[in-house]
């Protein structure tokens, strides 16, 4: 039986002390549900537009997978595995983006640092 991703998270965030940590785990789990529900029948896929395609196992060298692709196009052309599609999430906000590159460069910046410092201390020591 496989596990409900969602469900393990509330679960979890119901029994976990930390307040900010239980809030991401709901979030996660209401995205996860958010992106489960939205899974379409092929047939109803928008014409010459980006999507998620759902492509189930078929055989050894085409295995269940998602894509992005084009459902339908203009043309007449269909994708032969795809049997669901779902809209392209969104994705990080830029205030998201940019607390992430901010963090990147402060990481950078001590991991430099502490290479620097060891570099030094090396050089003091073999002298």
């Amino acid at each position: 039986m496989p596990i409900d991703s969602a469900l393990e998270l509330r679960a979890w965030a119901d029994n976990d002390g930390d307040l900010e940590r239980s809030t991401m785990m709901r979030m996660a789990a209401a995205e996860l549900e958010r992106l489960r529900l939205n899974w379409q029948p092929i047939d109803t896929a928008p014409v010459d537009a980006a999507v998620l395609l759902f492509c189930p196992w078929r055989h050894e060298s085409n295995v269940e997978r998602i894509e992005i692709g084009t459902a339908h196009t203009s043309n007449g052309n269909h994708h032969a595995w795809a049997t669901h599609w779902a809209h392209i999430p969104s994705g990080p906000t830029p205030e998201q983006i940019d607390a992430a590159l901010a963090e990147e460069r402060e990481r950078e910046y001590y991991e430099r640092a502490a290479e620097e410092e060891y570099h030094r201390e090396m050089d003091r020591v073999h002298r």
